[in-house]
């Protein structure tokens, strides 16, 4: 008799940890897992940028070499452009913004500024985000983060692009830039 009381026990228990099971991670069986948000990430080298205005003092206002770019315009501020290219057609979310550079002067300062605009709208340029080394001494190679990115969301077919001022001393130096974003919202 202790037997034909008892048969149900396993089946309860297996639908109990079903239920916990499809509960826990909010899907339904049969149902393919939800994919989280990969991380990507686009670099800018060096060789993207171009001087905004041509400098008829001197023949070449910077260096540009395949490792880094720096300021020849002595008591000036050099201001460059870059195009970005982000790989991916559609809307993406932008993380955050990585100066890489060398700093070893103190008094001058490297600013980024990552806009976007939508050239078919006519729209204007828009500030994302934006990173200042600030003016005091760091002392050698370092990566200035900014993960305050406002808009966030972008569609590829707007126009972004960066925006750098390289005070003038020769002693700062940058090394490229790096977006990260991940694909959709």
């Amino acid at each position: 008799m202790k037997s034909v009381r008892t048969w149900w026990l396993p089946l309860l228990l297996g639908a109990l940890l079903m239920a916990i099971l499809v509960g826990a991670t909010g899907a339904t069986p049969g149902a393919p897992p939800a994919t989280a948000a990969v991380t990507k990430r686009v670099t800018i080298s060096t060789a993207a940028f171009t001087p905004m205005y041509d400098s008829a003092l001197q023949p070449s206002p910077h260096t540009k070499t395949g490792d880094y770019l720096r300021s020849m315009l002595y008591g000036d501020i050099l201001q460059m452009v870059a195009p970005v290219q982000i790989p991916h057609d559609g809307v993406v979310t932008v993380e955050k913004l990585e100066l890489i550079a060398h700093d070893s002067y103190d008094g001058k300062r490297i600013v980024l500024d990552l806009y976007r605009s939508n050239p078919s709208k006519f729209t204007a340029r828009r500030k994302m985000a934006h990173i200042d080394t600030g003016v005091a001494w760091h002392g050698g190679d370092w990566v200035w983060s900014q993960p305050n990115v406002s808009p966030r969301r972008v569609n590829t077919g707007n126009q972004l692009w960066l925006w750098l001022h390289l005070e003038d001393p020769t002693d700062l130096w940058v090394y490229g830039v790096r977006i990260y974003y991940h694909e959709g919202t």
